[in-house]
């Protein structure tokens, strides 16, 4: 898809987050779909027809919203499912129900769980995004944020990177570009960036 109709759509979802307050969700698992279509996984993760899981911890509102859009909108030749996470699945360290996920989405996780939940996904085709400020620039994927009454979002290319993952240059172009904080430390126990 050119990148022309992927500004299209971000550019859409965006007025409708300026417009409507409470479907805020909705702005957001639209997000998040067009961040899937707009990705590309290694070819032994997520092979042809293969069907795409989306995991959601922390917001059930964005969980049923990303299957109505689905649902309403078929990708062709690909299945979506959504998978909810236990609200908690960090504190247990159940990194494998996390490595299963080709997009995450986490919202409302304390600050001091972001270390786990990045070890859980590090080097992993994991599309990780979250609502938290700094949450890219602290090793996740990606991050939504609001800015002047609009949805926007930033990618850590870093975190690209290590991932594995492939991402448009419509979507990097429409992107805030952020790297690793190097002051902050990733995992649990661990030192500050290099």
């Amino acid at each position: 898809m050119p990148a022309a109709c992927l500004a299209v759509a971000v550019l859409c979802a965006s007025r409708n987050a300026a417009a409507q307050e409470p479907a805020t969700y909705d702005v957001k698992a639209a997000f998040l779909t067009n961040f899937a279509k707009f990705a590309e996984w290694p070819p032994a993760t997520l092979p042809d027809n293969a069907p795409m899981t989306f995991c959601v911890k922390g917001d059930e509102d964005v969980a049923s919203a990303i299957e109505r859009l689905v649902k309403s909108r078929p990708a062709p030749g690909r299945q979506f499912k959504v998978l909810r996470l236990k609200v908690d699945i960090l504190s247990h360290r159940q990194e494998s129900a996390l490595q299963a996920c080709h997009l995450l989405y986490a919202s409302g996780i304390e600050t001091k769980l972001w270390p786990v939940l990045l070890a859980a996904i590090e080097g992993k085709p994991v599309f990780s995004v979250s609502d938290s400020p700094g949450f890219a620039e602290r090793g996740g994927l990606a991050s939504l944020y609001v800015e002047l009454k609009r949805m926007h979002f930033a990618i850590n290319v870093d975190t690209m990177r290590r991932s594995g993952l492939h991402l448009s240059a419509g979507l990097l172009s429409l992107a805030k570009i952020v790297k690793d904080d190097p002051t902050a430390p990733r995992f649990p126990g661990s030192d500050p960036l290099p």
